[in-house]
């Protein structure tokens, strides 16, 4: 089973909206998938309440229920499940980056929302957490290049050091409207969307791979290279007087 938190320090970046296009993503590419919403405001789970046809499971929760729901997503043989999370409340957040694999880190590029995810990069750092940033909400490009505004803020965000998912989410009406109707915006219908999602989704999902394997990899060798415990034989006792 994967994990993946989407997390994001500052309100209105669109985590829950990608949250809710994620996990319908990966349910229309036939994975079984929970959507656990620990962000109070039950963004996601309302999403996907407006949904009338078959999608993923969500599970309204909180940051010190989080454990027992994984753990139950284990046993269910789930495959996939992102973790919405709050963008105000530090503790909650910092207990989802600790018990999912990996992070997608929700940014805007913008100056206040750069300065905002700081504090967010050096903890993922410090608690050597794979993470992935997603570029959300961006301007549309101009006819030949990107705009001068976003070329500064990639340039800005690449001093993170954290690598950045290869496509950027453009600010778009079918991202306010997916939520309203608990659809993702690949079951929208509009080609140029359709394929950037579809896209999106493929970054974030061969970023979860990627962990995935490292995790196994990892694991396998602590199997293999383990020194067996043998136990010391008693030696035995001469008193100092005997030669």
């Amino acid at each position: 089973m994967r994990s993946l938190a989407i997390i994001s320090r500052k309100g209105g970046a669109g985590k829950s909206t990608l949250a809710l296009n994620l996990a319908v993503g990966a349910h229309l590419r036939g994975r079984r998938v929970l959507l656990a919403d620990i962000d109070p405001q039950r963004s996601s789970t309302e999403a996907l309440r407006n949904r009338r046809k078959e999608g993923p499971i969500v599970a309204p929760s909180t940051a010190r229920k989080l454990r027992i729901c994984l753990q139950d997503a284990e046993l269910q043989r789930l495959e996939d499940v992102f973790i919405d999370t709050s963008a105000g409340a530090e503790e909650d957040r910092l207990e989802a980056i600790r018990l999912a694999d990996a992070c997608l880190l929700i940014l805007r590029p913008a100056y206040l929302d750069i300065i905002a995810a700081a504090p967010t990069v050096e903890l993922l750092r410090r608690l050597q957490k794979p993470t992935l940033i997603m570029i959300n909400q961006a301007p549309r490009r101009l006819a030949c290049s990107e705009r001068v505004e976003l070329i500064r803020a990639m340039d800005a965000i690449r001093l993170f050091k954290i690598p950045i998912a290869s496509e950027i989410i453009r600010t778009r009406r079918c991202y306010q409207l997916s939520p309203q109707l608990g659809l993702s915006v690949e079951e929208l219908g509009h080609d140029e969307t359709v394929q950037e999602m579809a896209r999106a989704y493929k970054a974030v999902s061969n970023f979860c791979e990627k962990v995935d394997r490292d995790r196994r990899l990892r694991e396998a060798q602590k199997r293999v290279f383990t020194p067996p415990i043998i136990p010391l034989a008693h030696a035995t006792y001469y008193p100092p007087w005997i030669d």
